[in-house]
């Protein structure tokens, strides 16, 4: 008498689970931000509350069988761009950010074990934290700028150990990539209709308005979920070159079409927000990024940008019309009497000069995080009550002194120590990475935006993504 084996249980399509994956992962944010409890609930309550981001995410981490350290960053990174969007409890406003990434650092304590390996970027984490408190308590919003770092702090932990588990580069990058597609559809949305992503009240408003952006209030510039174009436009350059990277390192051919189709939506969404420094930095981190590839892989993905280049920006400008051309054309000369944006940049090279006569009356200590709005008014009269140095750089050694200066430094140097261990862990990715740091180092140059919760928790993903992958095994 012979047994018959039994068979294996049936596996569920992976079409089924992404499917299933992605609808709960979009449930689990909305419970985050509180859309889910307003709506099953008539009164909220703390425990409603956390009974609307668990079930979905119990199902997530059920459905998706991936380690739930990994699904709990994934969700961490697409929540980021709507790091605004918050909900009231008990009287007090709770972001969506912070139940998203409180369940990624337990998450990260749970699942992770203790191992001694670092990487430069870790190893200056303590010493960069430790310069911004001068600038912090120096600050008329101690609560606000302590905040900020934190979260980009423990992102970029978070960030860091999910690259140590088996699918956590991939899956982390493919998230990156995705979540630029999803911003540069809306983007694309808020093109054609003229309507806006209303998440933030009226936080938007404060940033995008007549005096801010220099006279293209009149022009339909795209924010995605973000506070303003600009603050899009330097997410979306960060994205540019690790998905040429992750399209270059791809298994599959679908993989690497799917990740070639939502870079070049990414990428649309990038044009219609108007921001040249945007457009540059993604440019040069491309290009770096594949100038890094391993050689006999630069090629192909050279020639594809050049011709997505060509036939996007020809469509975009025909769809764009005069003014997305006139916006190409003021990259060579800003200042230029025949640019319509001419004076807005005239008046950005006034609030460089201002800024640097702040950092020479205060070369040491700065003035402070949030404080050179004061100074800055007193010297330039466009600059207004939301003035700023329109430039990191500036910006932080302004605020910072000597301490924001050696920040700067330090940041870099790490960046770029860990990059080379990076490329040579994984030559695709680590050449991608590289790619992101130089458009992050060019979007610094003329404005602040990293200033917004959502950029900084992009910068730090970036960051915790160097760092994760450019760690160096302690002896």
């Amino acid at each position: 008498m012979t047994v018959a084996a039994a068979r294996p249980p049936a596996r569920v399509p992976f079409g089924v689970r992404a499917l299933a994956s992605a609808a709960l992962a979009v449930a689990a944010v909305m419970g985050a931000a509180g859309v889910t409890q307003s709506a099953v609930f008539s009164q909220p309550g703390g425990l409603k509350y956390a009974l609307t981001i668990a079930g979905p995410l119990i199902g997530l981490f059920v459905v998706s069988g991936v380690e739930p350290l990994v699904v709990s960053t994934c969700l961490l990174v697409a929540a980021g761009p709507f790091a605004g969007f918050t909900t009231t409890l008990a009287g007090f406003p709770v972001p969506l950010l912070l139940p998203v990434l409180a369940l990624a650092v337990v998450a990260t304590i749970v699942q992770t074990p203790i191992d001694h390996s670092t990487s430069a970027v870790g190893r200056m984490a303590v010493p960069i934290v430790a310069l911004l408190v001068m600038p912090i308590a120096e600050s008329t919003d101690r609560f606000r700028y302590g905040t900020l770092v934190a979260v980009m702090v423990l992102t970029a932990w978070v960030v860091a150990r999910a690259t140590t588990t088996r699918t956590g580069r991939q899956a982390i990058g493919a998230t990156i990539v995705a979540s630029a597609a999803l911003q540069g559809g809306l983007a694309f949305w808020e093109f054609r209709t003229g309507h806006r992503l209303d998440l933030y009240g009226g936080a938007g408003e404060a940033t995008f308005g007549r005096d801010y952006f220099f006279n293209f209030d009149d022009i339909n510039r795209a924010t995605g979920s973000f506070y303003d174009p600009i603050s899009l436009g330097n997410a979306l350059a960060l994205a540019v070159p690790l998905a040429v990277a992750l399209a270059v390192g791809a298994r599959s051919a679908h993989l690497r079409w799917a990740l070639v189709a939502t870079g070049a939506i990414g990428a649309v969404g990038l044009a219609l927000t108007y921001s040249r420094m945007s457009w540059l930095g993604a440019i040069v981190g491309a290009a770096v990024a594949i100038a890094l590839l391993p050689r006999g892989r630069r090629l192909a993905p050279a020639v594809a940008c050049a011709v997505v280049a060509v036939v996007g920006g020809t469509i975009l400008i025909g769809i764009g019309g005069d003014s997305l051309d006139a916006r190409f054309s003021s990259i060579a000369d800003p200042t230029s009497a025949q640019s319509s944006s001419s004076e807005g940049d005239r008046v950005r090279t006034r609030l460089w000069g201002a800024t640097t006569e702040v950092i020479a009356d205060n070369p040491v200590a700065g003035v402070g995080f949030g404080n050179l709005r004061e100074e800055l008014s007193k010297r330039v009269v466009e600059a207004g009550s939301s003035g700023h140095a329109h430039s990191t750089y500036l910006q932080l050694v302004a605020e910072g002194g000597l301490f924001g200066l050696a920040v700067l430094v330090l940041l870099f140097g790490a960046l770029v120590g860990s990059i080379r261990l990076a490329r040579a862990r994984d030559p695709v990715l680590g050449a991608g990475l590289a790619g992101c740091v130089a458009a992050l180092a060019i979007t610094w140059t003329t404005d602040f935006t990293v200033r917004y919760t959502p950029v900084a928790s992009a910068v730090a993903v970036i960051v915790g993504l160097v760092a994760g992958l450019g760690r160096k095994q302690a002896t």
